[in-house]
């Protein structure tokens, strides 16, 4: 059926601690910061161990499609007729005009292996490996979503804090240029060149421009705090913000272009799109559990007293 046809098997991810990059020190560019908030922030961490776990459990799904095969050993000491009959006959060791009634006491050590293989079970372990599959994908788009929110969160803080400090610059200009025009009014105040309302209106102008330069500072602090726990460095941390250039190249040229791609290629919607195909194969199983199972079982042991075994084997295939 077209709904559970899955894409190739994942190659399996590198495990791995997540990457833990050197504080940023000096000058920091915007793409030296984006590949730092990429390397160093435990969101990305978990989303890498969840997609380990997803593989885990698609390891598991695939293992159980595969022959199992156990081995035991065991020693039996008693003196039950019944027990008695059939680890002497196993052992090939039948004494005639045994008396079963009173065997008396024996031993038997008994080595064997067997095999089991499932021949059919109405496709439920073939399914829950596309479940399984589909699982992964949808952790490896969600570490992608992931990776795009953070790459989005730094630039906007960094181009944010960059900002606010340009206009800092520009504020602190406008402060000295209004006190130079405060203290030279002043000075004709005093000598009587100009008049009181004039002098009242600059240095109205002058405190609107401290609490302007004031508000700029608070934001480009809340800016650079913001970055420094998007890139997981202490807040005492000295950032020096560099080139805040941004390749845009390659972007949608209208907004119902940009809709387009967003739904086609968002990480967001791809993880969406796997957990609803891994939804609708988990149904399909679930219906499937109740088909008739046939089972391939082989063993072959050996049975005696002391450590000369006897061959045996049996072979059988069982529907349930």
């Amino acid at each position: 059926r077209d709904d559970f046809i899955v894409p190739a098997p994942p190659t399996p991810l590198a495990a791995r601690a997540p990457a833990c990059a050197p504080t940023p020190a000096g000058e920091l560019s915007l793409r030296d910061a984006v590949e730092t908030a990429l390397a160093r922030n435990p969101d990305i961490g978990t989303a890498e161990s969840n997609i380990r776990a997803s593989i885990a459990t698609l390891m598991g799904a695939r293992a159980d499609k595969r022959p199992t095969v156990s081995v035991d050993a065991g020693l039996l000491g008693g003196d039950s007729p019944s027990m008695y009959l059939m680890k002497r006959i196993d052992a090939r060791i039948l004494q005639p005009n045994t008396d079963f009634n009173d065997p008396g006491a024996f031993y038997n050590f008994e080595l064997g292996a067997t095999v089991r293989y499932n021949l059919y079970d109405g496709g439920v372990r073939r399914l829950g490996e596309y479940a399984a599959e589909a699982g992964v994908h949808a952790e490896r788009s969600r570490l992608e979503a992931v990776q795009t929110t953070l790459a989005a969160g730094v630039v906007t803080t960094f181009l944010s804090a960059k900002a606010a400090e340009e206009l800092l610059v520009a504020d602190e200009a406008s402060v000295r240029t209004v006190e130079s025009q405060v203290a030279e009014t002043k000075a004709n105040y005093e000598m009587g060149r100009t008049l009181k309302s004039d002098l009242l209106s600059l240095e109205v102008r002058l405190a609107t421009a401290k609490e302007r330069r004031i508000r700029t500072d608070v934001a480009r602090r809340v800016a650079l705090a913001g970055l420094k726990r998007l890139l997981a460095v202490p807040q005492t941390t000295e950032i020096v913000l560099g080139d805040a250039s941004l390749d845009a190249a390659g972007l949608p040229q209208d907004e119902d272009q940009a809709m387009v791609e967003a739904f086609r290629h968002r990480a967001e919607v791809k993880a969406i799109r796997y957990r609803v195909r891994q939804a609708k194969i988990e149904v399909e199983r679930a219906k499937r559990t109740g088909y008739p199972t046939v089972d391939l079982q082989a063993r072959w042991y050996g049975d005696d007293e002391g450590l000369r075994l006897s061959s045996n084997w049996w072979v059988l295939v069982a529907l349930s």
